[in-house]
């Protein structure tokens, strides 16, 4: 994220959250759980590695 690359939600409700790069084809995802009753998530799964062709990172992201 620090990278300035583009997300978008594709699962998103009061305990799940699962995070999607913007290119369709890319590795890149981020799923976590809410715990319990807190405001807190828990990071389940998370694959930092963007596999986005270089001149669709230029163009879109």
């Amino acid at each position: 994220m620090r990278q300035n690359f583009e997300w978008k939600v594709k699962k998103s409700n009061k305990t799940t959250l699962h995070l999607v790069c913007l290119m369709e084809n890319c590795t890149w995802k981020l799923r976590a759980v809410r715990r319990d009753e807190s405001t807190y998530f828990q990071v389940r799964s998370f694959v930092n590695e963007h596999t986005c062709p270089l001149e669709e990172i230029h163009r879109r992201h």
